[in-house]
């Protein structure tokens, strides 16, 4: 995938973990989120009306596994919006807050037979049909053989959105879940007793490097949502993560430090 288009979204995902730690009621958090996300559509959007990619699997990559990633975050923050805007003129008690809450998560687990199907096409491997799937210059093949596709344009994957889409309910649900668990005063946030003692540049080192494996969640986490998780289990904030990555990136020597010198620490002890 471009480095542009990897740059563009690395600066939302660093741009709504700012955001995360201004600690905003629910529905000004998803309002201004929207607002960051729309721009960086808007930006990316753009730069695909005129991008070439290195090659078709490159492109069909792109919009098989990137993009899908920035309407996943929009249809969650767009679906958050609407949620707890109707929460607040519909709801005054705990117990109509959970109903209303319960309410929605049956709503999110249905999907219409169009939008299956394509769904069911997007985990298939490379094949012609793919590539129509995919590709830009298919677009007008879309919009006449896919009800999902009816108003797609040149940059815009319905495959895409669809993806993102799915992913963003699952997010929702989980949302709304905990949501709920709260209101019945079933979870209890307590302060992790670890802390992070070593260099704030060894700790995105590991979590890049886990993102990048797809060992948790199937891979099916964003690297800020790694970011926010780690912060709070050892207690450091690490805000500046993008540029902290970017510098590992560009060192000269031995650009995995950390991972060798586990690698050698575990060896060393597996041969005690």
């Amino acid at each position: 995938m471009s480095y542009q288009l990897k740059i563009i979204y690395s600066k939302l995902e660093a741009d709504l973990t700012v955001l995360k730690r201004k600690n905003l009621n629910s529905i000004d958090e998803a309002e201004n989120a929207i607002q960051l996300i729309e721009q960086c559509l808007s930006v990316i959007q753009e730069k695909l009306t005129n991008h070439n990619f290195c090659s078709t699997i490159d492109e069909i990559n792109y919009f098989k596994e990137e993009f899908p990633k920035i309407f996943r975050i929009y249809y969650y923050y767009k679906t958050l919006f609407n949620i707890e805007s109707q929460k607040y003129f519909n709801c005054i008690s705990k117990f109509q807050e959970i109903e209303f809450y319960s309410a929605h998560i049956p709503q999110l687990n249905s999907i219409d037979e169009d939008e299956i199907n394509l769904l069911r096409e997007s985990k298939s491997t490379f094949n012609h049909k793919s590539k129509k799937l995919y590709l830009r210059k298919y677009f007008k093949w879309r919009r006449q053989n896919l009800t999902t596709a009816m108003n797609e344009t040149y940059v815009t994957s319905s495959i895409s959105v669809a993806i993102g889409k799915r992913h963003a309910k699952a997010d929702v649900i989980h949302y709304l879940q905990k949501k709920i668990d709260d209101l019945n005063n079933k979870s209890t946030i307590q302060k992790s007793p670890l802390q992070w003692t070593s260099s704030k540049v060894l700790l995105v080192e590991l979590i890049y490097a886990l993102s990048l494996t797809g060992c948790i969640n199937d891979g099916e986490v964003e690297l800020n949502q790694l970011i926010l998780h780690f912060e709070i289990l050892f207690n450091v904030e690490l805000d500046n993560h993008n540029s902290i990555i970017q510098n590992i990136k560009a060192r000269k020597i031995n650009k995995t430090k950390f991972i060798d010198m586990l690698r050698e620490y575990l060896s060393k002890k597996l041969l005690d």
